[in-house]
């Protein structure tokens, strides 16, 4: 199985990640959580949807944005 990193448009409109990042944004609450998501905001915010993910960032961040 390859796991390769992929560019965050191969994965998400720019909508769903931006969604994606607001939603961690709001519910990051553990220091390591919150110092993930800070540093991919501020990733997204230097190379916009040409950034890369990883499979296991991607699911990081999807953990986080669906916490309740």
């Amino acid at each position: 199985m390859c796991m390769t990193n992929k560019r965050v448009d191969q994965m998400f409109s720019e909508p769903r990640f931006r969604q994606l990042l607001t939603d961690a944004d709001t519910n990051a609450k553990a220091d390591w959580d919150r110092t993930f998501v800070d540093d991919l905001t501020d990733r997204f915010s230097h190379y916009g949807m040409g950034m890369y993910l990883s499979p296991l960032q991607r699911h990081h961040l999807e953990r986080i944005a669906e916490t309740h």
